[in-house]
C-alpha cells in the first residue's frame, strides 16, 4: 500500500508577521555582529580625535583669557602715577647753548655755556638718510610699532638667555625713560621700570598717533640725544664734527656715524677716536681713521638707506625699496677716513653712556 511522504516543500506553519520581523532582525544582527565588535576600536580613536583638539582649544582659550586678565591687571597697576605723557612731551624744552655772533650773522664772536645744544623745530630739517640710518640702528620697526616692539623682546631675552645680553628698547621708549617718567619710576627694581616705560611708550604712541605723530616724536629723541664732545643733539653733533649747520647737507657717511654715535657716547666720541694729521699746507686737522670701530660701522647705517626696507623716510614716500648689499663704491664711501672740523683738543666728557 503506498504511503503518502509529506512535502517538504509546504508550509506547514504561518509565523505572524511581527514574529517574522523579529526572527529577520536577529538574522541579520547574527550576520552583522563580528563586523560591529571589530569597528568598535575605530569608533575610540574617532571620539579621541574629536576629543583631543577641542581639549587643546579649551586649554589655549583659558591661558589666553588669564594672560588678558594678568596683562590689563598689571597695565592698570604699574599705570598708577603715571603723568599725561601728552602734557610732559607738549612741556618738553632743551636747553641750548648762547651763541654771540657779529652783526652780519655769520662770525661766531662768542659762547655761553658748556654743553653745546642746537634744537630742531621740525621734521622737515631731518635729512631722509639721517633719519633712516637713526631707525636701522635703534629701532628698524619705529614706524610701524606701537611704542615697543614685543618681538624685539622676546628676541633679546633669548640672547640674554644665551650669554649675549643686550637692550632691545625702542626710539619712543629711548626718548620715554629720558624724559618722560617720574623720578618714583626709578626708585624700584630693573623689571619694574621697564614695565612702565613701555606703559608710557604705549600710552604716548596713542596720543601722537599717525605719521605726523611718528615725526614728532623722532624730532623729540634726536634733540634730546646726547653724541660726545658735550653735543646735545644730533644739529649741535653735526656742526661740532663736521662743521654742517643744514642737516639735509650731511653726507652718507656723516649721517651714518652720527646715527651710531648714541648707543655709546663716551666710547663713540669722534674727536676721542680722531687722529691728527698734517696736510701739505701744515695745517693740523683732525681725521677719524677708516680702521676705526666707530667708521666700520657706517656700512651698517649705510645699508638702511639703500636697503633697508619699509623703515625709511616716510614723508618722501615710504615704498618698500629692494633689499640690496652695498655696491663697491658705496661701500668705499662708508668706511673712508672722517675729517672733523673746528679744534682738535679734546674735550671733557662728563657722560659715561646713552643718556
Amino acid at each position: 500500500m503506498p504511503v503518502d511522504c509529506p512535502d517538504i516543500t509546504r508550509t506547514y506553519a504561518i509565523v505572524p508577521r511581527g514574529m517574522n520581523t523579529s526572527l529577520a532582525r536577529r538574522q541579520r544582527h547574527r550576520r552583522n555582529g563580528n563586523g560591529r565588535r571589530s569597528g568598535g576600536g575605530g569608533g575610540a580613536v574617532r571620539a579621541v580625535a574629536i576629543a583631543f583638539p577641542l581639549f587643546l582649544f579649551s586649554t589655549f582659550f583659558m591661558l589666553g583669557v588669564v594672560g588678558f586678565v594678568a596683562a590689563v591687571s598689571a597695565y592698570d597697576f604699574y599705570s598708577q602715577g603715571l603723568p599725561d605723557p601728552k602734557t610732559q612731551f607738549s612741556k618738553l624744552t632743551f636747553a641750548e647753548q648762547t651763541l654771540v655772533f657779529d652783526r652780519t650773522g655769520k662770525v661766531e664772536l662768542a659762547k655761553f655755556g658748556q654743553t653745546q645744544r642746537q634744537v630742531i623745530d621740525s621734521y622737515d630739517q631731518l635729512s631722509p638718510v639721517l633719519v633712516d640710518a637713526t631707525t636701522s640702528i635703534e629701532d628698524k620697526t619705529f614706524w610701524e610699532n606701537a611704542g615697543f616692539d614685543p618681538l624685539g623682546i622676546v628676541s633679546a631675552a633669548v640672547d640674554t638667555a644665551r650669554g649675549q645680553e643686550r637692550g632691545a628698547s625702542t626710539i619712543t621708549q629711548q626718548l620715554v625713560r629720558a624724559r618722560l617718567l617720574p623720578e618714583s619710576a626709578f626708585a624700584g627694581s630693573k623689571y619694574e621700570r621697564k614695565i612702565k616705560e613701555i606703559i608710557q611708550s604705549i600710552r604716548l604712541t596713542q596720543e601722537y598717533t599717525g605719521l605726523d605723530g611718528k615725526q614728532r616724536i623722532m624730532v623729540a629723541y634726536l634733540n634730546q640725544n646726547y653724541y660726545g664732545d658735550q653735543a646735545y643733539g644730533v644739529a649741535a653733533a653735526a656742526r661740532d664734527y663736521f662743521g654742517v649747520t643744514d642737516l639735509n647737507k650731511l653726507t652718507i657717511a656723516q649721517a651714518a656715524i652720527l646715527a651710531a654715535i648714541p648707543q655709546s657716547p663716551t666710547a663713540n666720541d669722534l674727536r676721542k677716536n680722531a687722529e691728527e694729521q698734517t696736510g701739505a699746507d701744515g695745517k693740523v686737522t683732525l681725521v677719524v681713521p677708516p680702521d676705526s670701530a666707530i667708521v666700520l660701522r657706517q656700512p651698517r647705517a649705510h645699508q638702511a638707506r639703500h636697503g633697508g626696507g619699509d623703515h625709511g623716510c616716510p614723508d618722501r614716500g615710504r615704498q618698500e625699496r629692494p633689499r640690496r648689499h652695498l655696491a663697491g663704491p658705496e661701500l668705499r664711501l662708508a668706511r673712508t677716513a672722517l675729517r672733523l672740523a673746528g679744534p682738535s683738543a679734546t674735550r671733557h666728557d662728563p657722560l659715561s653712556g646713552h643718556p
